[in-house]
């Protein structure tokens, strides 16, 4: 029996499907990562990160696994001389410490048996003790154990629909860059919507979306009508339908808004007039 390995998708977070336009966008060279547009880009991205967190702090971009989100968590809630209790719950919680100690911060272990949980008794105890506030806080490496679970769904819920618009804006922005070379050129394509204010096209191939606008499909006075999906010219007859196939041209590709907008080509035929 063979087996013929499946088409490869990217996988982060994944397994998300992405466009053959983007993948080959991808498979450009690496843009200057010290000129240009990626560094117009990381502004941008410095200047709207605090924005999503909520914060008037300024913000930073690295690469990092979960130790990364460990080194995170200490540089923005602690500072170097604060002194924390470990909890000796796992590796996990000792190599927590054992960074944070890396950082500065002086890091007091409280030893416990790994094979059970931790004794809330000896936490309470130590804190007990601590009667002039030196401890500024526990880090444990055991299972999160939630609260309420209906405020954990609408957290969860929040963040997985956050994470969806910026999976969304990011391959919007991904299909503008693909495009921006592409302006003034031809494409055949499929009205995928029909709204009040022009069509939506999906260009064959390559399976961007675009705009062209009510403005731009001559000169008459065209009536949207939901129902049908169309807009037709009022003077004219002239029908558009969801489903047209029609003929574009890449008349602007806006990186800022990610937005792309198409004209029809002069001279060339478009879809026929209504009945």
């Amino acid at each position: 029996m063979s087996v013929r390995n499946g088409r490869a998708f990217l996988a982060i977070p994944g397994p998300t499907t992405v466009p053959d336009a983007v993948l080959a966008a991808m498979h450009r060279p690496a843009i200057d990562l010290y000129s240009g547009t990626h560094l117009d880009l990381t502004a941008g991205l410095l200047a709207d990160l605090p924005k999503l967190f909520r914060t008037r702090g300024q913000a930073y971009i690295y690469a990092a696994n979960g130790h990364g989100a460990w080194e995170a968590a200490l540089a923005n809630v602690l500072s170097r001389g604060d002194t924390i209790l470990i909890l000796e719950s796992g590796r996990f919680a000792t190599g927590w410490g054992e960074m944070a100690s890396a950082m500065g911060v002086a890091a007091e272990v409280l030893p416990c048996d790994w094979h059970s949980a931790v004794d809330p008794h000896k936490v309470e105890d130590r804190l007990r003790a601590d009667t002039t506030g030196a401890i500024k806080a526990v880090l444990a490496g055991n299972r999160y154990a939630p609260g309420a679970w209906d405020e954990l769904g609408a957290s969860c819920s929040m963040m997985e629909r956050r994470a969806d618009d910026a999976s969304r804006d990011v391959t919007n922005w991904l299909k503008c860059y693909f495009m921006r070379d592409r302006v003034d050129e031809m494409f055949t394509g499929t009205v995928s919507s029909v709204v009040p204010f022009g069509l939506f096209v999906t260009l064959d191939e390559v399976f961007v979306d675009g705009l062209l606008h009510i403005s731009e499909l001559g000169r008459d006075y065209f009536h949207h009508d939901p129902a049908r999906h169309t807009i037709t010219g009022e003077r004219g007859g002239q029908v558009f339908r969801l489903a047209d196939r029609i003929r574009v041209k890449v008349a602007r590709v806006d990186l800022e808004t990610t937005r792309i907008d198409f004209v029809l080509p002069e001279g060339e035929p478009v879809p026929a007039k209504g009945h």
